[in-house]
């Protein structure tokens, strides 16, 4: 069996293209934590639903036993009269639909609102899953931008070696733990930091033997 070796292909991408891809990788997440918040907002929206369809139930069932009381009471006293009205007994009758008809109106809104809660924990769960893949794909981005801070320590040796020649000092760089990784921009800003303070420290800070011996 023969194991293929791994390769890690490298591509050139312009650094405004680069920039670009990682701000609007940052850009998504603030409008996902905008999106986070408003489902937030929308389960408390659910919590306080759930109160007033209770408070509904509550009523409806005051309601129709207040309506059926006063069927029963209005029959018995209509009924014992000599002038008993049937219209009277079927307005109460049509009472006792309505309020049969809103219970059933506020059950159906029950349904809809567990099914809203349904969809709710359902666009959490994608939402966190995409936060996770956001995240990868800032990091990702980032690590892009990284580069070994052993590439530029070629330059600081000739640095130091060109400033020994030109005033005449002996002075050898030594460095470890060059294999970390910074961000190019990061690096590119304090490179010309370094060279200035190699620079000053082989020239003010390395004092020949006459200058020693004279102190």
């Amino acid at each position: 069996n023969i194991t293929p070796r791994l390769r890690h292909e490298m591509v050139r991408v312009r650094a405004d293209l680069l920039e670009t891809s990682i701000n609007n990788a940052g850009e998504l997440s603030i409008y996902r934590s905008r999106v986070e918040r408003q489902l937030v907002d929308m389960n408390q929206n659910l919590t306080e639903l759930d109160r007033t369809v209770e408070r509904v139930h509550t009523q409806l069932r005051e309601l129709d036993i207040e309506t059926e009381a006063q069927i029963i009471s209005e029959h018995r006293a209509e009924s014992a009269a000599e002038d008993f009205d049937p219209l009277e007994f079927d307005r109460y009758t049509r009472l006792h639909e309505l309020a049969r008809s809103l219970d059933e109106a506020v059950s159906d809104l029950s349904s809809l609102r567990s099914l809203l809660a349904s969809e709710l924990q359902q666009a959490n769960v994608f939402l966190e899953r995409q936060g996770r893949i956001n995240g990868d794909l800032q990091d990702a981005l980032m690590r892009t931008r990284m580069v070994p801070f052993s590439l530029s320590t070629g330059r600081l040796h000739r640095i130091v070696r060109n400033t020994s020649e030109e005033v005449g000092k002996r002075a050898e760089l030594s460095m470890s733990g060059t294999e970390g990784e910074m961000d190019r921009q990061v690096l590119e800003h304090i490179l010309p930091a370094l060279d200035h303070l190699l620079r000053n420290a082989v020239v003010h800070g390395i004092e020949g033997p006459e200058v020693r011996k004279s102190r």
